[in-house]
């Protein structure tokens, strides 16, 4: 089975909570890569190199989980070494602050 996402592209994922944990891209890529996307998908126009507080290079597959209320959801793990059904990712995690800033700047331009 073919991917329909290639290397660098971002894997937007919606989290329980109002701010993500972190951010994911398929193949491991480097900071540059990722800040301008970042700001793009996220909408983030302030978002600046150090507030990429730490770029992991990890492996990650999907798997099928129940979520509180019994139904089936898919859910994104993430591991250290390679294996079977996983694939090469990039997860990217910013300030905490960043996400804060980020609610108040929608907020304001909503």
């Amino acid at each position: 089975m073919t991917s329909k996402r290639k290397d660098g592209d971002c894997i937007i994922l919606y989290w329980d909570e109002m701010l993500p944990e972190y951010e994911v891209f398929k193949g491991h890529v480097s900071k540059e890569h990722v800040l301008p996307i970042i700001m793009f998908e996220r909408d983030l126009p302030f978002l600046k190199k150090h507030d990429l507080v730490e770029i992991s290079h990890k492996y990650g597959r999907w798997s099928i989980a129940q979520d509180e209320m019994g139904d089936p959801i898919q859910r994104f793990k993430e591991y250290d070494e390679p294996g079977r059904g996983r694939f090469k990712a990039t997860l990217v995690k910013l300030s905490g602050y960043t996400y804060e800033e980020a609610v108040r700047y929608h907020n304001r331009n909503a």
